[in-house]
């Protein structure tokens, strides 16, 4: 499904995903546990490991094969997903999807020949 100049782009649960169409963000927070002392300091510590969400994964002009074997790979609910952050570090670790909507552009013979639009988020569970 991927060219090979974009092989391992975005991997869900073992299955190479086409490139998503523009507007895709990687999010990052940092988990803190803090407060403020008497001199009201601000004071705390990180709590955990970065967080990862890959938001507004949209892709345009799949067949109704390409977005069935999306549902697949994510199937399980919580899948390894292989990523490039924004620094470029390829990451693996597990997410789960948001809500998942397409938009059919195209029907024959009752069959989407042609998705305008087919879109979801991945959120990092954590572990």
């Amino acid at each position: 499904m991927a060219r090979p100049e974009n092989r391992n782009f975005l991997i869900i649960n073992g299955i190479e995903m086409p490139i998503p169409s523009p507007g895709m963000t990687i999010d990052s927070a940092i988990g803190v546990n803090s407060g403020r002392n008497a001199n009201n300091e601000v004071v705390g510590q990180v709590v955990g490991r970065r967080q990862w969400k890959i938001n507004n994964l949209v892709w345009r002009g799949l067949s109704e094969e390409e977005v069935d074997l999306i549902l697949r790979a994510i199937e399980p609910f919580y899948v390894p997903v292989t990523f490039r952050d924004v620094s470029g570090v390829i990451r693996t670790i597990t997410m789960y999807p948001g809500d998942s909507s397409g938009k059919p552009l195209a029907i024959s013979n009752n069959k989407y020949t042609l998705m305008e639009e087919f879109k979801f988020n991945l959120i990092d569970c954590g572990w």
